[in-house]
């Protein structure tokens, strides 16, 4: 399943571009106070299927080496998504590997597929504070100094600029109930979230999510569903003022002082068949190293299926 394929369940014709403020706030209306049951600080990421978490696996090894020793969960969609022998490994490196399906039997979503998962693995992660990434990102140092950056703790929230604004004129604004602003895109690949601060926003990026076959047609995907529900209750975000950099197939984004934190492989993702070489990709070969290693541990399960 490809992790940016949202599901399409569920019949959204009452949710239109004339509507979308006034159905949100009255989502909003029924928006219970922050829990107060999360606890502590995590690494969340979504992964599944041989792709997946042929990136995770590199990410997690790379994290563990850099020192990071945050808890880390894995989020995946249902029995088609979990691999038990993959699950085995990451285990072993103190990783939990948690079923969305299973979860949202008790905390109900109209569908999950794709990048949905990701606010939903935020909102229902048990961490206070949760650092994101994506699947197919990486840090190139132990980022859990980040939580510790003033501004963060301050404003209770890091979220990393895109390469584009949105125009003055575009429909987006209206439908967001947002008034215009000149700024970056974020790119959502990663993100520095404190759930107590900022609760009702994550819960309303959550539902804009949750309609992603309304929202999705006007935004591309969730980067910018954060954006906008965090605009609609005036919350401000921290921000590293140097935008991102790239090198082959590669987002490169900063922390708050300039330097190069994470690397976003998105345009080529990890495979298990072969990897071009990314000139200026820092870690590149211990990167590769790990990929030799999962490839000694691991034959992924459709692939073993397929060969009985």
């Amino acid at each position: 399943m490809e992790r940016n394929t949202p599901d399409k369940r569920g019949d959204e014709s009452s949710l239109c571009r004339e509507n979308a403020v006034e159905r949100a706030d009255a989502y909003l209306r029924t928006v219970e106070p922050y829990p107060g049951h999360f606890r502590g600080r995590g690494l969340v990421t979504c992964a599944g299927g041989e792709r997946y978490n042929t990136c995770a696996w590199v990410l997690i090894k790379t994290a563990r080496a850099l020192g990071c020793t945050l808890p880390i969960q894995v989020w995946y969609l249902g029995p088609e998504e979990r691999d038990d022998r993959w699950v085995t490994l990451v285990e072993d490196l103190g990783v939990e590997c948690v079923d969305a399906a299973a979860v949202s039997r008790r905390y109900p979503h109209r569908g999950l597929a794709g990048w949905p998962l990701k606010p939903y693995a935020i909102l229902h992660s048990p961490f206070r504070e949760v650092l994101f990434l994506d699947a197919d990102n990486m840090p190139v140092a132990d980022p859990t100094y980040l939580f510790d950056a003033p501004s963060y703790r301050r404003r209770g929230a890091i979220f990393w600029p895109d390469d584009r604004k949105t125009a003055c004129h575009s429909q987006r604004w209206a439908v967001f109930g947002v008034e215009y602003r000149d700024e970056m895109e974020l790119e959502s690949g990663q993100m520095l979230i404190d759930k107590r601060a900022c609760w009702p926003a994550l819960k309303l990026c959550n539902w804009y999510n949750e309609h992603a076959d309304f929202f999705y047609r006007i935004v591309y995907g969730d980067k910018d569903t954060f954006r906008f529900a965090w605009h609609r209750f005036e919350l401000r975000y921290a921000m590293p003022r140097r935008g991102l950099a790239r090198v082959p197939y590669t987002l490169c984004q900063h922390d708050l002082e300039g330097r190069r934190v994470f690397q976003h492989r998105c345009l080529e993702k990890w495979s298990l068949q072969g990897n071009r070489p990314a000139p200026g990709f820092q870690h590149e070969r211990k990167c590769l190293q790990y990929l030799d290693e999962l490839r000694r541990l691991w034959r992924p399960a459709a692939k073993a299926k397929g060969e009985k």
